[in-house]
Parts: C-alpha cells; structure tokens; sequence
C-alpha cells in the first residue's frame, strides 16, 4: 500500500525530469536517496499549504514519536489545543494507543548499522536535512528527536527552500 501510495504521490509532485529524477524505483541507494527527497518535500508541501489555507488556531503540528514517547507536556499540548474536546486523560489514551510503535520510532526502528547507512544516505539529500531540522529530529546516526513538542510551533518555524 506504501508503494502505491508514493507512486500515485510522486507523480503529482514532480513532472517531467524532475520526475524521472525523484520518483525513481532502482535498487539501493538511489531509491533510498529519491524517497527521502519525496517525503521530505510532502512534508514542506502540507505545512506550507496548512499555513496558507488554515487558520493558526485550527491546526497543531505533532510528530507521531511525541505520541509513542507519551511525554506529559507534549500530551497536556494536545489537550490544550483541543481545549474542551479532548481532556489529558482522552489525549493519554489516544497516545497509549501508539506507544505499541514504541520499537519503530524514535530511533529504535533500525539496527545501528542501518542507522549509519540511512545517515550517510542523508547527507547527500539537503532536502531530507532541512525536513529533519525543521521538525526537530536528530542528525547523527542516533536519530530521534532532540527538539521538544513545544518548539513545533507553525508561527516561530519557516519552511525553507528547498
């Protein structure tokens, strides 16, 4: 499903040779390399279209590992934002639900040598850098995330050019 969803995907975000650059399915380092470039420009992509169709107060960026983690100041963020809605308890249940990923995200998902190698990749894709910046992960080999929940705010964060 993953497969198909970046074919259809990465045939409405690049055109022409940009797509026969980016929406690449060779083996390796190549694919690996397009890929990174793909979702990092999808992420740019939704942010910048959240900023300039929604208002500010509508919409609360959240990485899926603040979940997984269950760190009270990101859940109470949730809370907050959803005000009356959702209360911490309802926000502490949702991310309960999601800490099954707990070995998937944040680091955990990869051996340490995949780590190394998925690293190394990302050195040679400023795009996947700046995506990784900009929503707080870690650049090193380690992964994981090294910004809080609290520094995700769309008002204080500018999308860069990619």
């Amino acid at each position: 499903i993953i497969k198909l969803f970046y074919r259809s995907l990465c045939s409405q975000l690049y055109k022409g040779n940009d797509h026969e650059q980016n929406c690449v399915e060779a083996p390796g380092g190549k694919r690996i390399m397009a890929r990174m470039k793909f979702w990092s420009k999808l992420n740019f992509e939704v942010v910048k279209w959240a900023k300039t169709h929604l208002n500010e107060k509508s919409y609360l960026l959240v990485r899926i590992e603040d979940l997984v983690l269950g760190k009270p100041e990101c859940i109470k963020r949730i809370a907050t934002f959803l005000k009356r809605k959702a209360s911490v308890k309802k926000v502490n249940r949702l991310a309960n639900s999601y800490r099954a990923y707990n070995t998937s995200y944040n680091g955990h998902k990869w051996s340490r040598d995949e780590k190394i190698r998925l690293h190394n990749y990302t050195m040679h894709v400023p795009e996947a850098q700046n995506a990784l910046h900009y929503f707080g992960y870690n650049l090193t080999p380690e992964m994981g995330t090294i910004s809080s929940c609290a520094d995700l705010d769309f008002d204080k964060l500018e999308v860069p050019k990619c």
